[in-house]
């Protein structure tokens, strides 16, 4: 686990105002199925640091970024 994030960058309004927590994980080897919640609104999913999803919170884009940047030294 590198971080979980929460606070005022993660706040989004849809049809109510609710609060994201982002836990971040780096995985270098995996077997098996992400499986989030189905209760919940969780999305999971695997990606390479230069394949992220357009769709990408910018705080949390930005975060890998600098997660990326780190690795690198």
């Amino acid at each position: 686990m590198f971080g979980v994030y929460s606070g005022q960058e993660l706040i989004n309004r849809v049809d109510e105002r609710y609060h994201t927590v982002a836990i971040g994980y780096l995985c270098t080897e995996y077997e098996g199925e992400i499986t989030p919640e189905s209760d919940q609104g969780i999305v999971a999913g695997f990606f390479r640091f230069n394949q992220l999803p357009e769709e990408i919170d910018p705080f949390i884009k930005n975060k890998l970024i600098e997660l990326n940047g780190h690795l690198k030294k």
